[in-house]
């Protein structure tokens, strides 16, 4: 079944009330947890774990300890530190898909509660150079 979001009526609520809707989700320690243990044979298969432990001098991004991040994540859902389900699921999302930087490790789809709510703006910016030559500028789009 396909339904054109576009033409159905979407509510529009503040940013700050999404984001408390969010943090409002309770965390299962139990799964949370259990799903930690369930990533972490995979990601023992990622060749590049070592690289982005240690970068090689010149690499451009900060390193970062792919399985540390996950002792560390298991650590705060032990001792109960993460106060909701979203707080766990930025903390992993930001380890595994953002941190790494390496266009090889991505956990796809594992994020559930950002598909929930999408965030937007009606602003549509644009940037003008005013003689092509120029380094354009940020304006915003008036319809």
């Amino acid at each position: 079944m396909y339904i054109d979001i576009l033409a159905t009526p979407v509510p529009i609520i503040p940013p700050s009330k999404a984001l408390a809707c969010l943090d409002a989700v309770p965390l299962d320690n139990a799964k949370a947890s259990a799903f930690i243990d369930y990533l972490r044979p995979f990601l023992q298969f990622q060749s590049s774990l070592v690289y982005l432990k240690n970068p090689p001098t010149g690499y451009m991004v900060p390193g970062v300890d792919i399985l540390g991040g996950l002792d560390q994540i298991q650590n705060n859902i032990q001792s109960s530190t993460y106060k909701s389900h979203w707080a766990f699921e930025k903390d992993y999302n930001t380890l595994i898909n953002i941190m790494p930087k390496d266009f090889h490790l991505y956990l796809g789809g594992s994020v559930p509660l950002a598909s929930v709510i999408l965030f937007g703006t009606a602003l549509h910016l644009v940037s003008v150079s005013s003689d092509g030559l120029e380094v354009p500028q940020i304006y915003v789009k008036c319809e």
